[in-house]
């Protein structure tokens, strides 16, 4: 119980932190970035703690099958949910996917797909860097790494 407890803490700070720091200390001025990068990274961050959180209920208190084993995963996995927020937002501004018919960079609906995918992105790690190697596989005929090839990877 104190290790889920703890793990689900360390979800929770990591949340709270990095949306506060967004929110009430960062200046893009200071940054010197466009503070939409930040914006996917963090809602790819809320997308993986919506899932860790989840994962957490559903393996301790309604399947009961809860592991230790899971603890790096849960360590690690809200950094690469993170990056996959930030890579999400790289392809839309890459124009390698496309969030509207005619997308207007700058207008409410545009931040909204752009957050909705990275958001996406953060909770379904392994859909999404499938996707992404499916993408560069018919784009410049890049084979799938093995690990996406065997199949899902948690």
């Amino acid at each position: 119980m104190k290790t889920v407890l703890a793990i689900f803490l360390y979800h929770l700070a990591l949340l709270a932190t990095a949306f506060c720091s967004r929110f009430f200390w960062v200046d893009s001025a200071v940054l010197g970035v466009d503070l939409v990068w930040i914006d996917a990274a963090l809602f790819g961050l809320l997308g993986c703690a919506v899932y860790c959180m989840r994962g957490l209920y559903l393996h301790y208190c309604v399947d009961k099958d809860w592991d230790d084993r899971w603890l790096v995963w849960h360590l690690i996995r809200p950094f690469v949910s993170s990056i996959c927020g930030a890579v999400s937002l790289l392809f839309v501004k890459a124009g390698l996917l496309l969030l509207a018919a005619n997308p207007t960079p700058g207008s409410l609906r545009f931040y909204c797909g752009v957050y909705a995918l990275a958001f996406i992105a953060g909770m379904n790690v392994d859909n999404f860097i499938r996707k992404a190697e499916s993408v560069f596989e018919e784009i410049m005929g890049i084979r799938k790494t093995r690990a996406s090839r065997k199949g899902d990877r948690t």
